[in-house]
């Protein structure tokens, strides 16, 4: 299945690349930076959830951090688990798994908002 990425996308990968500066799994900040999500983009009740998307290096390498935990779901879920806690990764999968469509205008109005205080260029 492939799933669009638009402009809010773009937007909220920047938002996560600006928030976490490096790869939240290797540490490195001199490697290309992608947003990685937990539970897929295609979970439209967690795409835009700043505690379902860290910054990890990427790219077409097949060692980056990125590339590896979309391939190692379990590891992912368990990396994930740790970063954030026990309380807040269970409430993270329920919101993953409960429908729920976005409301992009609010989505946007909130990015622009917290990259402004992260980026205030």
């Amino acid at each position: 299945m492939n799933i669009k990425y638009d402009n809010l996308d773009r937007l909220f990968s920047k938002y996560i690349r600006v928030r976490d500066k490096c790869c939240q799994v290797c540490g490195q900040s001199n490697k290309r930076l992608e947003a990685a999500h937990i539970f897929g983009r295609g979970q439209k009740s967690v795409r835009f959830d700043p505690e379902n998307c860290w910054a990890m290096c990427g790219g077409p390498n097949q060692s980056s951090c990125h590339r590896y935990m979309d391939l190692h779901t379990t590891e992912k879920m368990e990396w994930c688990r740790k970063k954030i806690g026990d309380e807040r990764f269970n409430r993270l999968s329920v919101r993953a798994r409960t429908p729920k469509k976005p409301d992009r205008v609010l989505i946007k109005i909130w990015l622009d908002h917290e990259l402004t205080k992260l980026d205030p260029q």
